[in-house]
């Protein structure tokens, strides 16, 4: 026969006196943000972040659900905290060779002020363009572009029609 033992909600519940306590309440506990039984995962990320070279990666597998991302970004926060920020990289266009964009650093956080002034810039060059289309100045240039232009064909026309003459033949 079992020898059997009920035991109550008190029996089995552990109280704590609130002074011994360091907080008032939850809110004020930090996040724990350690991995236990992940030895070898913490080492391998710990390995992976020191790695500073190109073409490296991290590659995290196990069940879905086990907080493999979790755990990768909060080392990745925890260094890039105290790291210093990275630059900014832009990619402008190459004039000497349009198939190779050429890179750009810049400071950290300019990359978006060079993009607006950039933009900016078009902006203000397309208006200048049209305005420079509509002006007074280019209509007359144009004009007499295309009164010396009607001159030169016509000199050109005379010429030819005095040649055809004296051959004997006539231009219609």
């Amino acid at each position: 026969m079992r020898d059997e033992r009920r035991l109550s909600v008190s029996d089995v519940t552990a109280t704590v006196p609130a002074d011994w306590l360091p907080f008032q309440t939850t809110e004020e506990v930090p996040v724990f943000d350690a991995v236990f039984g992940q030895e070898r995962a913490v080492r391998a990320i710990e390995f992976a972040l020191g790695m500073n070279a190109p073409g490296y990666n991290l590659f995290a597998s196990g069940p879905d659900g086990f907080g493999k991302s979790t755990i990768v970004e909060t080392f990745l926060r925890r260094r890039a905290s105290s790291a210093a920020p990275p630059l900014d990289w832009v990619f402008v266009h190459n004039f000497d060779d349009p198939d190779r964009p050429q890179a750009i650093s810049l400071a950290p956080g300019q990359g978006h002020t060079f993009a607006t002034d950039v933009r900016h810039a078009v902006e203000a060059a397309r208006r200048e363009i049209i305005a420079a289309f509509d002006s007074d100045s280019y209509a007359r240039m144009r004009q007499d572009l295309a009164d010396r232009l009607e001159r030169e064909r016509s000199e050109i026309l005379e010429g030819l029609q005095r040649e055809a003459q004296q051959l004997g033949f006539a231009l219609n």
